[in-house]
């Protein structure tokens, strides 16, 4: 697997999650301050970061298993073999 593009496919989730768990933070922060049930307060934050977190995960394990390298034997055109001489 070639990690440099598994990175950059997931580029837009990992922003997308980032920006989720700050404003998650922030908004446990107010609320922390607002209101009086501070447990509460937790809960929510806690299953927010968990859904966050289980989609990022699955899509990144959705790219992962369906990101392939072409395989050259399926494909007998010339591109995979200028594309494994200009790798060289």
């Amino acid at each position: 697997m070639f990690w440099e593009g598994f990175i950059r496919s997931l580029q837009a989730e990992i922003t997308t999650a980032i920006i989720c768990l700050v404003f998650i933070g922030i908004a446990y922060a107010v609320l922390k301050r607002v209101t009086d049930d501070e447990n509460f307060v937790k809960l929510g934050a806690k299953i927010l970061v968990a859904i966050v977190l289980f989609f990022f995960l699955g899509g990144a394990l959705v790219k992962g298993a369906t990101n392939r390298t072409p395989r050259q034997d399926v494909d007998k055109s010339g591109v995979y073999e200028q594309m494994k001489e200009n790798t060289k």
